[in-house]
């Protein structure tokens, strides 16, 4: 039976996370993904380097609407990171 007397801790959508919690988790998470975005940095540069058919490929990849939001996302988590 729960005490009445006793304080609860606060509910989880009651309570919000102070400020440098959030910055402190958002900056984890940009770390993240720029590590996993980087993977893509050394096949372009393979691609560049041996291959014309596969730099064109990648090329089409990056200048088309989900390749430009990606590199949008990538350069906003740069810049936050």
């Amino acid at each position: 039976m729960i005490d009445p007397s006793k304080p609860l801790s606060p509910h989880l959508q009651v309570y919000r996370l102070p400020m440098l919690a959030l910055l402190s988790i958002t900056n984890r998470i940009t770390g993240v993904a720029l590590a996993m975005a980087m993977v893509l940095f050394p096949f372009y540069l393979l691609a560049a380097a041996f291959n014309a058919e596969c730099f064109t490929w990648m090329q089409t990849q990056l200048s088309a609407w989900y390749g430009q939001v990606f590199l949008f996302l990538c350069s906003i988590a740069f810049a936050y990171h």
